[in-house]
């Protein structure tokens, strides 16, 4: 839910991958810092890895 979004986002400014670069009433808008960047690829690189190991044993008709 919404809750759990903010919940997200507070947490992410915190660790320093969001940067919020504007407010309006309740809108917010974020930009991703070079530390979410990093974070970001490191992720992508981890879930690449996972689906070549599940395509590895499943082989690639399990993917499509």
């Amino acid at each position: 839910g919404p809750g759990t979004l903010y919940h997200l986002l507070d947490q992410f400014a915190e660790a320093g991958m969001i940067a919020e670069t504007r407010a309006e009433g309740r809108r917010r808008s974020y930009l991703l810092t070079a530390r979410g960047r990093e974070a970001l690829a490191e992720e992508a690189l981890r879930l690449e890895s996972q689906l070549q190991d599940y395509r590895r044993i499943l082989g690639e008709e399990a993917v499509k």
